[in-house]
């Protein structure tokens, strides 16, 4: 009778999703002084390469790139970190001041930095570094990456006119037909960029006339402002919205957050944006944070991490109709911003890791999904090959035992 009761609640839990469940953090880069030092005050860039995790800082005497991986050490085998450049690389120089992106293109990590003697583009193989693109010095920064049709799109802080450059694996060259649309010539920097589809979206900065987001056609060869300047809400010759800080698509919509202006004893607090069609976008919330730092799609939620500086930075996700907190073990005073954000898919369960802004050194915090993964595999050693139906199911369910019901593993 027992047993059947416990086969009972199994299966029950089966059909179930736990979305009412938080997950736990865990801070996974203290044991690394190095890694933690104040100097490394935020990570500015997370992305995943050869299945491993690889995080780039902030640091005023060089970017530090740091790798999650195996260290064999006091006879055990355990997760650590590895910096990959610096001393002994050729990619150690004091002028780039932080790791600003990253993206993989043809099985290659490039990270584009910000320097003010001009932004540079590096590629990692996964023994050296090669240095792709130095730009001149009117190109401060690599802002926003993706690749988009076999090919790798990069966008710039130039304060004389913001630029988009595409490499194709042999040489760069500059995307001039942006420059040659009306009211583009306001727009300092590139400060989002997404693929989707045969589309590529950019968020622009632009401090006069308001925000743009402009979309490019593969087929048409062509670039159309799809939102109208500053989400339509300059009041006065003033500006609301002046940057577009995020691009993502989320349940076959294309959301955008645009951060508005500073002002002086108010609390400027980030907005999220749904697209409707032709130049129309509707608001979707305003969080009572200051600002949205990060975002990304973990369990078939939309998270996003927040910069507050009064009572510590904060974790949110949205499942397309409402908000709700997730930060059960992440919230600290002394981290003030989720400056990074970076999810991958295992056999397992998805892993969600988080870096933070903090003064006292960097933080870098971990969690597991419910969800095993995708169906597809998409990580090298088993590019294309599909999960068996029923070991999917018997993951998830142990997934979900293992975090809301870890009595039932003792019955």
């Amino acid at each position: 009778m027992k047993k059947m009761i416990v086969w009972a609640i199994l299966i029950a839990l089966m059909l179930i999703s736990p979305v009412a469940a938080r997950f736990s953090w865990k801070w996974v880069n203290s044991s690394n002084l190095e890694f933690c030092h104040p100097n490394n005050v935020a990570t500015t860039s997370m992305t995943f390469y050869r299945g491993r995790l690889y995080v780039g800082t902030v640091n005023d005497y060089g970017t530090q790139i740091w790798k999650r991986t195996r260290i064999y050490k006091f006879g055990y085998l355990y997760e650590g970190w590895k910096q990959v450049n610096g001393p002994g690389t050729n990619f150690r120089c004091p002028c780039n001041d932080a790791s600003t992106s990253m993206a993989v293109y043809n099985d290659r990590l490039y990270v584009g930095t910000l320097n003010f003697e001009g932004a540079e583009i590096w590629r990692y193989d996964g023994t050296s570094w090669e240095l792709s693109k130095r730009f001149g010095v009117q190109n401060r920064e690599i802002t926003s990456m993706a690749v988009y049709y076999n090919a790798l799109y990069v966008g710039t802080w130039n304060d004389f006119g913001a630029q988009i450059w595409r490499f194709d694996g042999g040489s760069w060259k500059q995307d001039e037909s942006i420059k040659e649309q009306p009211g583009f010539y306001n727009n300092s920097a590139i400060t989002s960029m997404v693929a989707v589809g045969t589309y590529l979206f950019v968020g622009t900065k632009n401090l006069v006339t308001g925000t743009e987001i402009w979309a490019h056609n593969v087929d048409a060869a062509s670039w159309d402002q799809i939102n109208k300047d500053d989400f339509d809400e300059q009041y006065d010759k003033i500006t609301s919205n002046p940057e577009t800080t995020f691009l993502i698509e989320y349940n076959r919509k294309l959301y955008a957050i645009s951060q508005p202006p500073a002002v002086s004893g108010q609390n400027s607090r980030s907005r999220m944006w749904r697209y409707t069609g032709r130049t129309n976008w509707e608001l979707v919330n305003n969080l009572p944070n200051i600002e949205i730092t990060s975002m990304t799609i973990f369990d078939g939620k939309l998270y996003v991490g927040t910069r507050n500086p009064f009572t510590g930075a904060e974790i949110w996700r949205y499942d397309g109709t409402s908000w709700e907190p997730d930060d059960d073990g992440f919230i600290d005073l002394s981290n003030t911003q989720a400056t990074s954000m970076a999810v991958y898919s295992s056999w397992e369960y998805n892993r969600f890791f988080v870096g933070t802004y903090n003064d006292n050194g960097t933080r870098i915090y971990e969690t597991k999904g419910f969800e095993p993964g995708p169906l597809e595999i998409n990580f090298p050693e088993r590019r294309g090959y599909l999960m068996p139906l029923p070991y999917y199911r018997f993951m998830r369910l142990r997934n979900i035992i293992d975090r809301v019901y870890p009595w039932l593993l003792y019955i």
